[in-house]
């Protein structure tokens, strides 16, 4: 092969490589932000996850509160039951046992919330830990729009590589995270 050959071999690489930088940097761009809005979203899901799980807390921590109150009023009536010095016992009794019957909805329905507060808790997790893993993707996403723009600069393989590799794992892990906090 004659040196005029080579040049014009070497000349074609650089005008070839010009053109498919940009538009492998645009497409690696497009990806990158689409895998952004998603990690966004699945953060604010995330937060908003959370905050119905704290309230649920809340609302079920109320319940058991207000039953745990009737709770002591039925044990106060028994009490002064057993005392002896009540003047009615039977309007006694049938006050704990209105006490006892008002306590147990309220039982269960601490139960439920504190079950459903659980369940909002999981999924925050889930949603924050696929927001986290999605970040680290888009961040190796956008490591190699940066070595695919060198790699043209400075005509070597061994950054195109890189930058594929890149690629490919920031896609792979942002997709994971994407598809772990999608259930």
């Amino acid at each position: 092969m004659s040196h005029a050959s080579v040049d014009a071999i070497e000349q074609t690489a650089q005008t070839h490589g010009a053109t498919w930088v940009p538009i492998a940097a645009a497409i690696i761009a497009v990806v990158t932000a689409i895998f952004g809005l998603a990690g966004s979203q699945r953060s604010a899901a995330s937060q908003l996850a959370k905050s119905q799980a704290i309230i649920t807390f809340g609302r079920s921590s109320d319940a058991a509160r207000a039953a745990d109150a009737h709770a002591v009023r039925e044990e106060v009536d028994r009490a002064f039951m057993s005392s002896g010095t009540a003047r009615n016992p039977r309007a006694l009794a049938a006050a704990a046992d209105r006490e006892r019957a008002a306590a147990a909805p309220l039982l269960a329905q601490a139960t439920a919330l504190e079950t459903q507060a659980h369940a909002f808790d999981t999924r925050a997790d889930t949603l924050r830990h696929g927001a986290e893993t999605i970040e680290v993707g888009v961040t190796l996403l956008d490591i190699a729009i940066v070595l695919i723009s060198i790699s043209a600069l400075a005509t070597t393989r061994l950054l195109t590589v890189v930058a594929v590799t890149a690629v490919v794992s920031g896609a792979a892990i942002a997709l994971y995270g994407f598809v772990s906090s999608l259930g």
